[in-house]
């Protein structure tokens, strides 16, 4: 998924912050190479928070869909099931873009589920 999101354009903005990054490590004077760094940690920021929200914007146009076609019909008509798999497709490229293990992290917050209370000691 990643690989598809690069190629299509996708991490443009991600691959600018490591120009700046690259940038700093070849500047002589330190203060601008500082400051090259703090620029590109900020669009860094910036990336990973519009990418967080396009995420949102597809589980938005999930419950969109959902409030559309009522529940009985959710498998059959609307866009539900390819709008949870297009916000599932933007977690999963965040994750390749950020190089963590998405997979690895699902495990251990499965085990850690596991071993909660019920209702995670909550009454309601």
């Amino acid at each position: 998924i990643g690989e598809i999101t690069r190629l299509k354009g996708f991490h443009e903005d991600w691959m600018l912050a490591r120009w700046l990054e690259d940038l700093a490590e070849r500047t002589a004077d330190q203060t601008d190479a500082e400051r090259l760094k703090q620029v590109a940690e900020s669009l860094r920021i910036n990336v990973i928070g519009t990418k967080l929200m396009l995420i949102v914007s597809e589980l938005s146009e999930a419950l969109e869909s959902l409030r559309d076609t009522g529940y009985r019909d959710i498998r059959v008509r609307g866009n539900f099931v390819e709008e949870l798999a297009d916000a599932e497709i933007r977690i999963k490229d965040l994750s390749s873009m950020i190089k963590v293990d998405l997979g690895k992290a699902e495990t251990e917050k499965i085990r850690k589920n596991a071993s909660r209370p019920y209702k995670h000691g909550r009454v309601v």
